[in-house]
């Protein structure tokens, strides 16, 4: 309990002490005395010395005294912590303004620019891919002079193989030195394949028959050339769906007969040989 609360309490207690010894002398019945009877009562100074009852009245003085100590009602002060309340009401309201401190938004614009700036480099690096362009090297035949039929594809056949890698393997003897080098014979013998599908192809012709009958196909032929030229051995290593096709690509193969002869710096005595006629209408 508060000091205030405690000297409340006492002081009501001393109230009602003082009226209960109040009301104690206050109702207390005195002798009644009949007017026949008089009854003599010896008095002395005595006797009126304890019924006195002054002493009793010190007290309520002494308990007025504690009575108005505690009169200063300081339990009002009490009341002031409501005061106190729209502070705190005051501080929760002013809490929020750190929540106005949403500037941060400059940022993600910042985050957007080095995007963009990012983005471009990237296109530079697929930049140096064109260069890769030139390199295929094109082996091609001339363009066909026919107009029905397109260009033959020369192939050495895989008998020719073994006499290759005869040729390939290290002689006994060294050759020569002014001999040509293995490049060297192998662009001679492209360029002899070369001429060679280009004279086919001066013979090659479209059979009326099949034009007739709308046929179009590829025909792989086989054939060898000996050494002074002449070719030999004719015959089908694909043929076509189209007998027509078929005779016709045979008979372009006889028409050319004897080709230039092979190359001397080539060391072959014949060359087994595959070409590939095209039949396409237009």
């Amino acid at each position: 309990m508060s000091p205030s609360r405690t000297g409340f309490v006492i002081s009501a207690l001393l109230h009602a002490a003082l009226v209960g010894a109040g009301l104690y002398f206050w109702l207390k019945p005195t002798p009644q005395t009949d007017g026949s009877k008089e009854a003599v009562v010896p008095v002395s100074l005595a006797s009126f010395a304890p019924v006195t009852p002054k002493p009793r009245p010190q007290p309520a003085e002494q308990a007025q005294k504690p009575i108005d100590k505690p009169e200063p009602e300081e339990d009002e002060p009490l009341n002031p912590p409501p005061v106190a309340k729209p502070e705190a009401e005051q501080i929760q309201k002013s809490e929020p303004k750190p929540k106005l401190k949403p500037k941060p938004e400059p940022e993600p614009e910042q985050k957007n620019a080095p995007k963009s700036v990012s983005t471009p480099k990237p296109k530079l690096i697929h930049q140096p891919a064109p260069p890769k362009l030139p390199a295929p090297k094109v082996h091609k035949t001339p363009a066909a002079t026919h107009p029905t039929a397109s260009a033959p594809r020369m192939q050495p056949s895989t008998e020719q193989q073994p006499e290759k890698q005869a040729e390939s393997a290290p002689p006994q003897n060294p050759a020569p030195a002014d001999g040509p080098t293995p490049d060297e014979r192998d662009q001679i013998r492209l360029q002899y394949q070369s001429a060679l599908a280009e004279a086919i192809e001066r013979e090659k012709f479209y059979p009326s028959l099949a034009r007739r009958l709308n046929q179009q196909g590829l025909i792989r032929v086989g054939f060898t050339v000996l050494a002074d030229g002449r070719i030999t051995n004719i015959h089908l290593v694909e043929p076509s769906a189209a007998t027509a096709l078929n005779q016709g690509a045979i008979k372009a193969i006889k028409r050319v007969g004897q080709f230039k002869p092979i190359p001397p710096a080539l060391g072959m005595q014949s060359m087994d040989l595959n070409i590939s006629l095209i039949y396409k209408l237009r």
